[in-house]
C-alpha cells in the first residue's frame, strides 16, 4: 500500500475460486532495474493450474499522483473521490467484522 510502496499483494477469495496478484516494486527500490511484470493468477480448480493474465504496464503511484495534479489544474473530481474511497473502506471494515464474528456482515452497515 501507500505506507510501504515496495511490495503489495492482494488475494480475493470467492465461492468459485481465488484471484491473487503481487507487485514487488523493485523499480522503486532500484530505478536501474526494469519493473517486473504484474500477473493476475486466477485459481478456479485447487488441483489444476492457475490461469495467468498479464496486467497492463504502468506505475500506479505515478498515475494516481498525475490524476490528482490534473484534478487540481482542471478543477475536476478525481477518478477515485472521497465517496469511492469511503465505499472501499466499508468493504474492508465489513470483511474484518465478518472474519471476527464468523458470519455474514452487510457492507451497508459501514456506509
Amino acid at each position: 500500500g501507500w505506507a510501504c510502496p515496495w511490495a503489495f499483494h492482494m488475494n480475493v477469495h470467492g465461492t468459485k475460486g481465488v484471484a491473487h496478484f503481487r507487485i514487488t516494486g523493485q523499480q522503486w527500490r532500484d530505478p536501474s532495474k526494469a519493473p517486473e511484470p504484474i500477473r493476475l493468477h486466477v485459481d478456479r480448480d485447487p488441483l489444476g493450474e492457475d490461469a495467468v493474465y498479464d496486467m497492463p504496464e504502468g506505475d500506479m503511484f505515478r498515475d494516481a499522483l498525475e490524476d490528482f495534479a490534473d484534478c487540481v489544474r482542471e478543477d475536476r473530481t478525481p477518478e477515485v473521490d472521497g465517496r469511492v474511497a469511503h465505499e472501499n473502506l466499508a468493504v474492508v471494515y465489513a470483511a474484518d467484522a465478518s472474519s471476527r464474528l464468523g458470519q455474514t456482515v452487510a457492507v451497508g452497515e459501514y456506509l
